[in-house]
């Protein structure tokens, strides 16, 4: 008998764990308030039934099964195997048959003393907690079956008592079984985005790390550049004990920012680079940007201006804000460097990842031209 308990993760940190032991202490329910209802109609019966002895050690043996499926699931937390589930199922359609038979037929489903109709009922929803449709279907089948031969010979009368059981039998199974299934669907949807979050979460922080050390390892390449000139190299020295500071300040809480005008946050950035040839050209504060579009715009351009320190040797650096009518902006950065050809060069860390993509987040397009000899142009366009 295949159970769908048995498709669920077996992490026991997950929402689906913790659905399945959800659902498995319903099962337990189930089957303890089904042993408590047997003791109750089997004390009440014994004197009706004719074979008193058989009845009774036939309701002893009933409980006995039920609480062995039971307990698996309720101390050990997994489900009972699928052979004891089966012989449970078996002797509890068997109760039915038999048993039923040793009592009156005005006492038989529907009263107190007909134990089994109860300990069907209960295992069969058990069942729609645990059993693949298939099973199910076929363990609603045979108890229906069961049901309707045990009442062969029953008073008129008593014809509303069986429909309502046939009715239970075969109405509320498929009903259970399709919250349980929804339940683990639910569970699994739930993890899988979790996962997801985990995942994207992670990946967030490793580039979060990797745009932190991107231009300290470009600091660092320069300080440690025995042929770099003294000016240049007291600018990298005040540029390094920004940057130790900014990640001191990182290591103890995430970066915040400020909101703040366009030309302001670009001017900030620029600032950085006084050994560079650097003139910027922003006729008009621009508009003010929120903090988070501050952080990533202003590590971007200094992701740019590095590259620009590194491996331009340009004479000129040109940074050009514009704001249009329509309420975008741009910024251009322009030297007149080295270049390269971007067929040839693909774009490194600092390019792709801390300009780019950051930039993509906040709806800015990212464009580079760049001619061997003829310096490179970036252009950073936010449309409106």
């Amino acid at each position: 008998m295949t159970t769908a308990g048995s498709t669920g993760s077996s992490d026991p940190a997950t929402v689906g764990a913790t659905a399945e032991r959800i659902l498995r202490a319903v099962g337990v329910q189930l089957r303890c308030g089904a042993v408590l209802l047997l003791s109750i109609g089997a004390a009440e019966g014994s004197a009706l039934a004719r074979r008193q002895e058989w009845y009774l050690g036939a309701a002893a043996v009933t409980a006995t099964l039920s609480l062995a499926v039971a307990v698996p699931a309720a101390v050990r937390q997994r489900p009972a195997p699928r052979w004891l589930l089966a012989g449970e199922f078996a002797w509890v359609v068997g109760t039915v048959v038999v048993v039923e038979a040793w009592l009156p037929v005005d006492e038989r489903a529907g009263h107190w003393a007909a134990w089994p109709t109860v300990a069907l009922i209960t295992v069969i929803w058990a069942l729609a907690l645990e059993s693949s449709p298939g099973w199910l279907a076929v363990a609603v089948v045979v108890g229906i079956a069961a049901q309707v031969y045990a009442s062969i010979g029953r008073p008129p009368g008593e014809a509303p008592r069986l429909l309502v059981i046939l009715a239970v039998l075969l109405a509320a199974p498929p009903v259970i079984a399709g919250l349980a299934r929804r339940t683990r669907e639910v569970s699994r949807e739930t993890d899988d985005t979790l996962a997801m979050a985990r995942a994207t979460a992670t990946a967030a922080e490793r580039d979060r790390q990797r745009l932190l050390l991107h231009d300290s390892a470009g600091i660092l390449r320069l300080l440690f550049d025995p042929a770099i000139e003294p000016a240049l190299r007291r600018n990298v020295r005040r540029q390094a004990d920004e940057e130790a500071r900014r990640i001191a300040q990182y290591l103890e809480r995430p970066e915040s920012g400020r909101d703040s005008p366009l030309a302001l946050v670009v001017q900030r950035a620029a600032g950085r680079f006084g050994d560079l040839p650097l003139r910027l050209v922003a006729p008009e504060p621009g508009p003010v940007l929120p903090a988070e579009a501050v952080l990533v715009l202003e590590r971007a351009i200094t992701a740019l201006l590095h590259n620009v320190r590194l491996h331009a040797n340009a004479a000129e650096v040109v940074i050009t804000v514009v704001v249009t009518p329509t309420g975008g902006w741009q910024v251009h950065v322009r030297d007149d460097g080295d270049g390269f050809d971007p067929d040839l060069t693909a774009p490194g860390f600092g390019l792709s990842t801390q300009v780019a993509a950051s930039l993509a987040g906040l709806g800015v397009a990212t464009t580079v031209r760049s001619t061997p000899g003829r310096g490179t142009l970036v252009r950073l366009v936010r449309s409106p």
